[in-house]
This record gives C-alpha cells, sequence and structure tokens, in this order.
C-alpha cells in the first residue's frame, strides 16, 4: 500500500499499488498476463488487484474526482485498467464505470503518449463536478475527454505526485508526458512581432490568456531594428513574423501559433464541438484580416498603390466603400448566427474566439457602427473587450507591449 500525497486532495487515500500476478507455466517458468476487455489474455507485464483498488477507489467518490481522472490515466498506461474494468463491470457499478469508460488498448505504455490522443474517460457530468470543488474552477473546461485535459501548472504538480507510483520516471517512460510546472516556469515562452496589431494581436491574447509563462516583444527587447538580424538567422521557416519560441520549437505562422498555445492551455475547446467551432472562427479571422487588406489602407500602403509585396494593388475609394456597405455586414450576420447569447463556445474564449476578437477590433477601430445590425455579435465583443487581460493586451500593459494600430482610414 502506497499513501497517495496531500496534493492530491483534501484527505490522505490509501491507493493500493499495482501487483503483478504470476502464473506458472508447465515448464516451471513463470508468466505475466494482462486482461483484456475482449476477454484476450497477452503475455506482456501484468494484472491488477483489482478488488482491492476498487474497495479503495470509492473512497476517492466526492473527496477528488480530478484524482479519481489522473488515477485512471495512471491505471491506462499501466495495463491494469482493463482489470479494474472487468471487476467494476462485474460488481454492477455502473456510475463510476460510465465515468471511466476507456477504449481497448492498442499500444504499450512506451508507445503510449499521455494527452495527446482522445478517448472518452470523463463525462460533461464529472467535468462539471470537478469545477464544484473548491479552487478547481476553470480547470475542468474541457474535461469532457481525458485526453484533451489542459495541462497547467496545477495539472502538472499533480502529474508530479502521480510520478512517484511509477518509480519517479512516468515522464520519461511515456514520450510527450507533460513537464514539471517548475520547467515551463522557467521556459516562458517567447513571441516577437513588430509593435503592431496586424497580426501581432492575436496571438497576444492567446498568449495572454492561456494562462502560460510568456515574453513579448516589450520584455524581450526586441525591436524593428532587430528583424534582419532575425531574419538572417534563420529562425524564421518563413521569413516573416509573428515568431514563437517555445522551449526547443520555433513556429513560424500566425495560426500555427495560436492553435500550438491553445493546445498546451486547454483554450482549444472544451469539446470537438467547440474545437470545430473554434477553428472555424480562425478561419474566418484570416478571412477578414485578407479582406482588409485588399480594401482598407494600412499606415503605410494607402487606397490604388502597390502593396508592399510588390504584386498586389489596393482597391480604390470605391471599392472600399462597397467592401464596407456590402462585404461586411454579410459577414457580420453570418458570425451573428453562430452565437448563442454572447459566446460561440461553452467557455468563450477559445483561441478562435480571441483571433476573431482581434480582427473584429482592428475593424472597429475603422467603422465604430460595425455591429450595428448585429447585437449578439457586439455583445461578444463587449464581452471580451471588458475582460482584464484583454485590456492589458489592448492597453500595451502586458509583455507585448505597444501595439499600433494597422489599419487605418482612407485620407
Amino acid at each position: 500500500m502506497v499513501l497517495i500525497p496531500s496534493c492530491f486532495g483534501p484527505e490522505a487515500l490509501q491507493v493500493p499499488k499495482p501487483r503483478f500476478l504470476t502464473t506458472a507455466r508447465g515448464d516451471g517458468s513463470n508468466r505475466s498476463t494482462t486482461a483484456h476487455s475482449n476477454g484476450d489474455s497477452t503475455e506482456t507485464e501484468e494484472t491488477e488487484d483489482a478488488s482491492q483498488l476498487r474497495e479503495r477507489l470509492e473512497q476517492l467518490r466526492g473527496v477528488q474526482q480530478l484524482c479519481l481522472v489522473i488515477l485512471a490515466e495512471y491505471l491506462h498506461y499501466t495495463n491494469s485498467w482493463n482489470a479494474l474494468q472487468n471487476s467494476l463491470a462485474a460488481a454492477g457499478d455502473g456510475a463510476l464505470s460510465t465515468h471511466l469508460q476507456m477504449p481497448r488498448r492498442t499500444e504499450t505504455p512506451q508507445e503510449a503518449t499521455p494527452f495527446a490522443y482522445k478517448h472518452p474517460s470523463v463525462t460533461r457530468e464529472l467535468a462539471a463536478s470537478i469545477v464544484r470543488q473548491p479552487g478547481m474552477a476553470g480547470l475542468a473546461s474541457r474535461g469532457d475527454e481525458l485526453g484533451v485535459l489542459p495541462f497547467t501548472p496545477w495539472i502538472a504538480k499533480h502529474w508530479q505526485c502521480l510520478s512517484m507510483y511509477h518509480g519517479g520516471n512516468l515522464g520519461q517512460e511515456l514520450p510527450g508526458a507533460p513537464r514539471p510546472a517548475a520547467a515551463m516556469a522557467q521556459e516562458p515562452m517567447k513571441l516577437y512581432y513588430f509593435p503592431l496589431m496586424a497580426k501581432g494581436l492575436g496571438p497576444a491574447l492567446v498568449a495572454e490568456l492561456s494562462g502560460l509563462p510568456w515574453l513579448g516583444p516589450k520584455d524581450l527587447g526586441f525591436t524593428r531594428d532587430d528583424w534582419p538580424k532575425l531574419k538572417e538567422s534563420g529562425k524564421c521557416a518563413f521569413g516573416q513574423l509573428p515568431l514563437l519560441e517555445a522551449s526547443s520549437i520555433r513556429i513560424s505562422q500566425c495560426i500555427a501559433i495560436v492553435n500550438y498555445i491553445g493546445k498546451v492551455s486547454g483554450l482549444e475547446g472544451a469539446s470537438v464541438e467547440d474545437f470545430a467551432m473554434s477553428q472555424s472562427l480562425l478561419a474566418e479571422g484570416e478571412d477578414l484580416y485578407i479582406a482588409m487588406q485588399k480594401f482598407q489602407p494600412t499606415y503605410t500602403v494607402k487606397l490604388g498603390t502597390l502593396a508592399r509585396d510588390g504584386l498586389t494593388m489596393k482597391g480604390d475609394a470605391a471599392t472600399n466603400e462597397k467592401f464596407w456597405q456590402e462585404w461586411v455586414p454579410n459577414q457580420m450576420q453570418k458570425l451573428d448566427a453562430l452565437l448563442k447569447e454572447d459566446k460561440f463556445t461553452s467557455s468563450g474564449k477559445t483561441v478562435g474566439e480571441l483571433y476573431l476578437w482581434s480582427m473584429l477590433h482592428q475593424m472597429k477601430l475603422c467603422r465604430p457602427s460595425l455591429f450595428e445590425k448585429t447585437p449578439q455579435l457586439e455583445q461578444f465583443y463587449g464581452r471580451l473587450e471588458k475582460d482584464p487581460k484583454v485590456q492589458k493586451v489592448v492597453s500595451g500593459s502586458s509583455s507585448f507591449g505597444e501595439l499600433q494600430q494597422y489599419f487605418v482610414n482612407p485620407e
């Protein structure tokens, strides 16, 4: 028996360490077997004394349900899940079985990647109960699928506790396992961009609302004068900004940057439906930006002149007016129709929503009447505009620093 550290919850819980049950071969040697839910038996590693484990799992109810979630993950990757599942089914414990359903294993623990693939193990009902636990508000916004639980410093602390029962090297045995919170705190993400809204506002918002440590141009001391040297370094795969450095990873495309941050922080969506909506809004945000580049002047390129790429011609005054009178209202109405009150998703703060907001904000600076005929979209915009973290970024008080207006009105 081993004692789960107090960091798992308000009570110390006794949970048996997985046992290895061997059966004798006819030749006198021993072999280990693992029982699978389909009745098969494979000569791999172990089986679990599931009856004792089930006894102890009863103690977990109502104490710290997220501990149960993490324990289930542990069982899954130590080849002991199926024995527990069979025991629960035999005991008629339908409620717990429903909350902790997992698919048949198809990989070894060494091949598996925690938090990288999805399996329906935690229902929305369980997620809701987790939220009600003291100090857990917001930590289960994506709890309907264990495989996509957000990796926050809080989760990392519990993962470290769990690692103790795996010889202290759980992260080493399972490639892709979350890294300790301390390591994350020492290695903040680094976001490089010019002091402009354009393609800088979206990533800055996502970074700030992610809750993860990050450094922007202001705190990095990065200025326009540093850009030629950075470009020549080869760090920017496509020779452009923004650039995100996260540990040994370098990401050069804006959408990839916000999606990466969303993945590691939990902002990509609480469900597959939320994820799909978030991705749709990312694409719409890109469409809005591309259209603004075609028909709206910037602080460096006027209407009717050649863009900086040397290929694209900005629209003239007539096309600019038609853009605002016809194309923009049509897009706003389509967005308005997707809203449920003032949110597109259950959280209202997915990467897609934040990125879309960054484009709507730049459009509204040019046309204050942008939401004149879309009241729900105006509520969506207003809700995020009031968010303290959004205000921190927009005001230039975040690590990003100043964000100069990029799109301007015709002279």
